[in-house]
């Protein structure tokens, strides 16, 4: 944990390191869940963290500003299941921030089921009426905001559905993260909303704001847009996790050997190994191992001079 302080002080300047420290502090609160077993940043080989954090910092040109409201580092599990490492996630406050010149969020919002929502086209505001008895289920997730800030504002909207974003937490659980949970609700409907900003990023009503952003925050943005997604094919299309048959069709993928447990105990973190101890016996008195007389000894001679 000191050594990530230490790495993001050089960055951005000692005199931010308290803030930074708050941060970094924060980060080691996320607990990962994989049938049931617990593990955090803290049973993560500290230089797998500062590698993920410090590629997200170059790769993004990240500023502090960013860092601190935008961005979660979670546990997660590598292919196989095999070893702990780090995840570094974008949240919703990173795109508003990086899109705050050209564009006013205004309001983000769940749909939930029994809700009225009337939605007329992307370039019009989404209307929402919660409904007293609403259900659980998740129909829409949505943003409304304006470009162009000012006098001459333009509204504009963007949404996923409620199939669509049960989608991105079971393939962010099951493919990206290779079967770990380092979220709990609120926490997921924060990363199921920056999917609806990613999706406003590479869709055409996006143009609307080229005109209005410089050209290093429409860059910052597309490279968000895409960000952690390697993750993603490096976890799905990896040919080393291929089994093939031996004409050369595939027939299958390898599977983790043990469990998050066994990796936690092996690494000396949490988790305490239970020699196995053989149950009691008791003593057996011996018998005759004679076998009982047969009326057939001819056979057994026969037999035995064949």
């Amino acid at each position: 944990m000191r050594l990530l302080i230490n790495e993001l002080a050089l960055v951005f300047g000692v005199q931010n390191t308290v803030e930074i420290t708050n941060w970094v502090n924060a980060q080691y609160l996320f607990k990962a869940t994989h049938e049931g077993a617990e593990f955090t940043l803290h049973d993560v080989d500290e230089s797998k963290v500062i590698q993920a954090v410090m590629s997200a910092c170059t790769k993004l040109q990240l500023t502090l500003g960013l860092l601190m409201k935008g961005v979660w580092v979670v546990p997660v599990l590598t292919p196989l299941q095999l070893e702990l490492t780090a995840s570094v996630e974008l949240r919703p406050e990173a795109f508003k921030l990086a899109t705050k010149e050209g564009m006013r969020v205004t309001h983000e919002g769940v749909v939930k089921t029994g809700d009225i929502v009337e939605i007329t086209g992307s370039d019009h505001h989404i209307r929402h009426e919660k409904s007293s008895i609403a259900g659980e289920g998740v129909e829409l997730v949505y943003f409304n905001a304006f470009v162009n800030p000012g006098p001459e504002q333009h509204p504009l909207s963007c949404s996923m559905t409620g199939v669509e974003i049960s989608e991105v937490k079971r393939s962010y659980i099951q493919d990206k993260f290779c079967g770990a949970n380092p979220f709990n609700e609120q926490e997921w409907s924060e990363i199921q909303l920056a999917s609806v900003y990613r999706r406003f990023v590479s869709s055409s009503i996006f143009t609307a704001l080229h005109g209005l952003l410089s050209a290093e925050s429409s860059k910052l943005l597309q490279a968000m847009s895409v960000f952690g997604h390697d993750m993603f094919e490096r976890n799905l299309h990896d040919v080393s996790f291929n089994v093939y048959s031996s004409f050369g069709k595939q027939i299958g993928r390898k599977v983790f050997r043990h469990t998050v447990s066994n990796t936690l105990i092996k690494k000396g973190g949490s988790g305490v190994v239970v020699p196995f101890k053989a149950p009691a016996q008791k003593a057996i008195p011996a018998k005759s191992t004679e076998p009982a007389h047969s009326n057939c000894d001819d056979v057994a001679t026969e037999w035995g001079e064949f």
